[in-house]
């Protein structure tokens, strides 16, 4: 991942290098255009969900969310499972 990030110019914040649950949004968007020819922004904007941002459409909040309310998140830095649903209730 660190590679494909190179070769297109993205630069990690301090956060992002030391969390590596964000690096799939990060280089989602650039692996769905390139490999499957996905070209609506709306799409490579949802893939890219995993911190939110200013002005989301509905199709990114619906993903963001579901994300947020999943019943077992994994979570690599910390390698051990939670469950984020009930703090949704």
């Amino acid at each position: 991942m660190i590679e494909l990030m190179e070769e297109n110019n993205i630069v990690l914040t301090e956060d992002e290098k030391v969390t590596l649950e964000l690096w799939y949004s990060i280089v989602g968007p650039i692996v769905a255009k390139k490999a499957l020819g996905i070209e609506d922004e709306d799409v490579l904007n949802a893939i890219q969900h995993t911190t939110g941002r200013e002005n989301m459409s509905k199709l990114e909040k619906i993903i963001y969310i579901a994300d947020m309310i999943e019943l077992k998140e994994f979570s690599w830095s910390r390698g051990n499972k939670r469950s984020n649903i009930e703090r949704f209730r």
